[in-house]
């Protein structure tokens, strides 16, 4: 698991360097943010490795669990594309709902009338406050263009 975790914090260093990189074309107002994550980031992942710690530490009081392996799931790679795709063609309310909605069902999840309401509630916020909150047009889809 320490070889996952050390891919892990490399990849994240990786997107800080690289959202250090590309603010450097950016005025001062809109690369304030990026080089703030950026910073933050590097300095928390510079902290974790001087420290030899990457989380908090389990107790041994408490009842052993068992070490997973991480398993590669090809289904969860393509509801992610199939995710990305159904926003260029169904629009991102509509593929927002969708993967909500189906992403609990592939974890096997038991309750689905909380599993829909919540994907319901959560798409209608996200959605919502990206229109009406920052005033970011959201895309429309292929198909509902056409209609």
């Amino acid at each position: 698991m320490k070889k996952l975790e050390g891919l892990l914090l490399a990849i994240l260093g990786g997107f800080a360097l690289t959202f250090l990189f590309l603010s450097r074309e950016y005025n001062s107002t809109a690369a304030l943010f990026p080089r703030l994550i950026a910073v933050a980031s590097l300095l928390f992942l510079v902290l974790s490795r001087v420290s030899g710690t990457s989380g908090p530490e389990l107790s041994g009081s408490g009842p052993e669990v068992p070490d997973t392996e991480f398993s590669f799931r090809p289904s969860i790679l393509v509801m992610q594309a199939g995710y990305v795709v159904c926003i260029y063609l169904l629009g991102f309310f509509a593929a927002t709902l969708l993967y909500l909605i189906a992403a609990p069902m592939q974890l096997r999840y038991e309750r689905r009338a909380i599993a829909i309401a919540t994907s319901v509630i959560l798409t209608l916020l996200l959605a919502g406050s990206f229109l009406w909150l920052f005033d970011i047009q959201l895309p429309p889809g292929a198909i509902w263009e056409m209609l």
